[in-house]
C-alpha cells in the first residue's frame, strides 16, 4: 500500500447522446514497495514499480448531466525494480531495473462538480509482461533464474479539470 500521484490528459469525443469515448495518456508515481526478509536464506527482497506511463481508451456512459460510469482499456509501461541482497558472501543477489510493457483495465465513476471541475473514483489493474533474469554469487557464478509476472491493483480518487 502506498500513495500514488498521477497526471492524466485526454480528449473525449461524444459518440451518442449518453455515450462518449476518450483517449487518455497518464503518468503516475508511487511510493508503494513490497519487502520481505527470509532469515533462512538470509536475504532482503524488494519489489516496486515507482513509475508507470499509460495510453488508454475510456468509453463512458453518462447516466445524467453530472454522473457517468466508465471503463478503461489500454497499454502501460512500468519501471520494474526488483532486488535481493544478502549479507552472506556465498548467497545470490540481483538488482533488476527495467521498463516492462503491459496491459491495463479499469472501472470508474465520475461526478461533475461544476462547469469545469469533476471528481473520479477509479479501480485500475495493470498486468505486466513476464520477465526473467538471473542471480549470481559474489564470484560471478550463476545460481538461480528468476521469472516474474508483475501486476498492480490501484484504487484512486482524483479531481478532473475540463478545458
Amino acid at each position: 500500500n502506498g500513495i500514488e500521484v498521477g497526471l492524466s490528459a485526454g480528449l473525449s469525443i461524444p459518440v451518442a447522446q449518453r455515450f462518449s469515448v476518450a483517449v487518455q495518456a497518464r503518468i503516475a508515481r508511487t511510493d508503494s514497495e513490497w519487502t520481505l526478509f527470509l532469515p533462512n536464506e538470509p536475504a532482503d527482497f524488494s519489489y516496486k514499480i515507482p513509475t508507470t506511463v499509460a495510453l488508454s481508451l475510456v468509453p463512458a456512459l453518462h447516466l445524467s448531466e453530472r454522473v457517468s460510469v466508465f471503463g478503461e482499456f489500454g497499454f502501460a509501461s512500468g519501471h520494474i525494480k526488483e532486488s535481493k541482497t544478502s549479507p552472506s558472501a556465498s548467497r545470490s543477489s540481483y538488482n533488476f531495473s527495467e521498463w516492462v510493457e503491459g496491459t491495463l483495465w479499469g472501472l470508474g465513476i465520475a461526478f461533475q462538480l461544476g462547469d469545469d471541475w469533476g471528481l473520479q473514483v477509479v479501480y485500475r489493474e495493470t498486468d505486466y509482461s513476464q520477465l526473467g533474469y538471473k542471480s549470481y554469487s559474489p564470484n560471478g557464478t550463476h545460481l538461480e533464474t528468476i521469472v516474474d509476472s508483475p501486476e498492480t491493483e490501484a484504487f484512486s480518487i482524483g479531481f478532473t479539470y475540463v478545458f
